[in-house]
């Protein structure tokens, strides 16, 4: 699975190489990060899910980690399959739980007509106006693409995993399977989005627009488009991807906006597993611990909106 949120470039795009893990039997990848005040380590799956080839062969690849890491903690990738449930239960033994549902669209069924119909309003009255262009070679756009992320980082006051500096983003755009859409008012860029495609699936990634982007709903525009563009290259599924923030909120926003475009959902779990059950013991002193709290709960504290635990 060599692309996407699988893919080596990815991970890069997230940490310097010497703080990427390899998985070599499974082939996925995990982020190390310092544990603050100590001189301990643990490790997270690549924001914002984790991927692999072989979801059979993860619990040998922790196992073979020792206790280098204190824990690890990985979104699951919804679309793992069901069959491969108790192979996960067997790698993430502490915690197994669902974590949040995304928003997907199933484009071999009926899709169009699963579209609400102020979704469609609005993305045919931006097209009116909005032009919107298709890239599989997107690292072109870079500086275009990285100004709209300055400004949605100033915007939401973004912190944590999503707040990409630009040469995240660079590296981002250069992932194999990467497609960026665009959308232009009277020749003047208005928004962007950037998906990952990878084998019958593709990932809605990262999204920005101008303040005249935002007032003509060019986003509406984009995700028609893109759904289109999917649907006529056969690709079965996309994963819109959840809500805001760790707790499901049907009524925030950004959930109204992708519940509007998908025709059914599907749950990402929460792993967790500790590696070293002494150090662990000693840094969450105080916290409560089990798959009712946050995990890894010495954590707990300092964890932010777009973390990865809970």
């Amino acid at each position: 699975m060599n692309c996407g949120y699988a893919h080596p470039g990815y991970w890069a795009s997230l940490a310097p190489t010497e703080r990427v893990l390899h998985l070599a039997r499974s082939g996925g990848g995990l982020v190390l990060r310092s544990i603050p005040g100590t001189d301990r380590y643990d490790a997270t799956g690549p924001y914002p899910l984790f991927l692999c080839e072989d979801w059979s062969l993860l619990a040998d690849d922790f196992a073979a980690l020792d206790a280098e890491p204190v824990s690890v903690v990985c979104v699951l990738d919804p679309f793992a399959p069901d069959q491969a449930k108790d192979a996960l239960r067997l790698a993430f033994p502490d915690v197994f739980r669902p974590y949040k549902a995304h928003h997907v669209v199933d484009l071999a069924a009926s899709w169009e007509t699963s579209i609400s119909n102020h979704h469609l309003r609005n993305a045919r009255k931006a097209m009116m106006q909005a032009e919107v262009a298709v890239s599989e070679s997107p690292s072109s756009h870079l500086e275009e693409w990285a100004a709209l992320y300055a400004g949605l980082v100033r915007r939401h006051a973004i912190q944590g995993p999503a707040r990409f500096s630009k040469r995240a983003l660079a590296e981002q755009l250069s992932v194999p399977g990467a497609v960026l859409f665009r959308t232009a008012t009277d020749g003047v860029l208005t928004g962007a989005t950037l998906w990952y495609r990878c084998m019958d699936r593709a990932y809605y990634h990262l999204g920005a627009y101008t303040e005249a982007g935002y007032q003509g709903s060019v986003s509406h525009a984009i995700f028609l488009t893109a759904l289109r563009w999917f649907a006529e290259r056969d690709v079965r599924w996309l994963d819109l991807g959840a809500g805001a923030g760790v707790t499901h909120d049907a009524s925030d926003g950004l959930n109204r906006f992708k519940r509007g475009w998908a025709n059914g959902t599907r749950i990402a779990f929460l792993g967790g597993r500790i590696l070293d059950a002494d150090a662990y013991g000693k840094l969450s002193a105080g916290f409560r611990g089990g798959n009712e709290t946050y995990f890894p709960a010495y954590r707990a504290h300092t964890h932010m909106s777009d973390s990865q635990g809970v």
